[in-house]
């Protein structure tokens, strides 16, 4: 989807918001098709005219025209097209928005100058938003007729049926058994059910069994042993009667393994996007309060006279706010609602720039010292990233020397040739290094095997408690360099 081109209708009766947002999609670097539309009766035309060459991907329409609301879209693209709708409004508020999200939008956005300049990246936010939806009603779908060919399965007797002695020795199986787990019937007759069963649902299965021998019916979902050494999973369902003064019992076995798989994956799909809108709510919220913190800031520079040695503090306050903005935009990189933003820098300038910061993180009995490369190479990276692989590299550094020691930076230039470099992970060539070295408590290979893994730490709750490597893994620079030496 990312190298296709977007085919987008605009419904705005106010030409200069729509010359505004044309202007922005006729800047931005992906192929895009825009059709503008001034009313509701000229966006139908147009979808009538467009239909032959296809439907667009997006509509983004204005709240209030003059032949009626953009809300009268949703239903028509939303419901009948399966295509997601955003609406724009000059004058927002909580109950518009909620009055929006309601009848179907996918998204709300209030009309300033930035706003529409940024359509692009929002209309891209709100297809790989619409995207996820997709998928999971996909995956909704495909789980509920999953069910439904189960429940067929059972009405046309294809589960297996299997009748068992008082002791748990099979007496009979249906055919379907064979078809299923892969045994002739007449080979497990006279077998215990129970070997078969997966040596970590033993327990329950017997708690099931005893259930049903004293109240004449039980339910359990379990693995069971395919013939070819496998593991399925059953639904069994068991009734108790008596016949001819003997006990028995019939188990009907349904094959859930499906079903199970489809419920792992929907629970996944749904915990990542649970976590992406978590992430991408703090991180806007956030940063709010980032822009409260940047101009109060600035606010009581301009009332300092020029020299005021309180003018050091409030600029170290305007640069940790705008690391910390940093910050934000990796939580909505991770939320799919902002991009990466690579640019050419120099190492050396950044960890400069960062080095009073630095200092205030540790402690006064740690030792911090640069060692820049005079002649670094520049480089093609996100600075806020890297910035918060440095920080948070230090503060671990700082937390593995509780008794004080030495924290070194040092910024180098590589050529990683194809002998010296593992395959797979980067391409040979020229590369920017910054090695982070301390002479902290170290980490055990345990850890080091778990050191690049994305949530993995050593911390318990309480006091920090992270161990840091006596010499800290080398931290490439994964970006390209952005000008390679002659």
């Amino acid at each position: 989807m990312s190298d296709d081109p977007i085919y987008i209708l605009l419904v705005e009766d106010e030409q200069a918001h729509a010359e505004l947002v044309q202007r922005a999609f006729e800047l931005d670097q992906r192929t895009n098709r825009l059709w503008i539309a001034g009313t509701l009766s000229e966006a139908y035309n147009c979808l009538k005219h467009q239909s032959s060459a296809g439907l667009p991907d997006l509509v983004i329409a204005d709240w209030r025209l003059p032949d009626g609301e953009g809300l009268d879209l949703i239903a028509v693209m939303t419901a009948t097209h399966g295509i997601p709708v955003i609406l724009m409004t000059s004058h927002g508020n909580e109950r518009i928005a909620v009055e929006a999200m309601r009848n179907g939008a996918l998204d709300y956005v209030v009309k300033s100058e930035l706003t529409l300049l940024d359509m692009p990246h929002i209309a891209r936010r709100a297809l790989h938003q619409w995207q996820n939806i997709v998928e999971r009603k996909r995956a909704e779908a495909a789980l509920r007729d999953s069910e439904e060919r189960y429940r067929l399965i059972t009405e046309n007797a294809n589960d297996i049926i299997s009748l068992i002695d008082h002791a748990g020795r099979f007496v009979y199986l249906s055919p379907s058994i064979q078809m299923l787990l892969g045994y002739a019937p007449a080979s497990l007759i006279g077998n215990s059910t129970f070997d078969y069963v997966h040596p970590q649902d033993l327990i329950q299965v017997r708690e099931a069994w005893t259930q049903l021998m004293s109240h004449g019916r039980s339910n359990v979902t379990y693995r069971c042993r395919h013939q070819d050494g496998s593991w399925r999973w059953l639904d069994a369902q068991g009734t108790l009667f008596e016949q001819d003064g003997l006990t028995y019992t019939v188990i009907v076995g349904r094959d859930v393994t499906e079903r199970r798989r489809l419920e792992e994956q929907l629970f996944q799909a749904q915990k990542l996007e649970a976590i992406g809108q978590l992430a991408g709510g703090v991180a806007h919220d956030f940063n709010n309060l980032l822009v409260v913190i940047s101009m109060s800031a600035e606010l009581a520079l301009t009332a300092l006279a020029p020299g005021d040695p309180i003018c050091t503090d409030l600029n170290e306050i305007q640069k940790a706010a705008q690391r910390a903005a940093g910050l934000t935009r990796q939580l909505l990189t991770f939320a799919r609602r902002q991009v990466s933003e690579p640019q050419v820098l120099n190492l050396n300038n950044l960890i400069l720039n960062m080095n009073m910061m630095l200092r205030r993180l540790i402690r006064e009995n740690i030792t911090f010292t640069t060692i820049p490369n005079t002649d670094l190479w520049p480089v093609w990276a996100d600075p806020g990233q890297i910035e918060q692989v440095i920080v948070n590299l230090a503060v671990n550094a700082r937390d593995a020397m509780p008794h004080g020691g030495q924290l070194t930076i040092e910024t180098a230039n590589v050529i990683l040739s194809q002998e010296n470099i593992p395959s797979g992970t980067f391409r040979p060539g020229p590369y920017v290094v910054f090695i982070v070295t301390d002479t902290g408590l170290g980490m055990s290979k345990e850890v080091q095997g778990h050191a690049f893994e994305p949530f993995f730490t050593t911390k318990g709750v309480g006091p920090a408690t992270a161990l840091s490597s006596s010499m800290a893994a080398i931290s490439l620079c994964t970006a390209r360099l952005a000008m390679a030496p002659a």
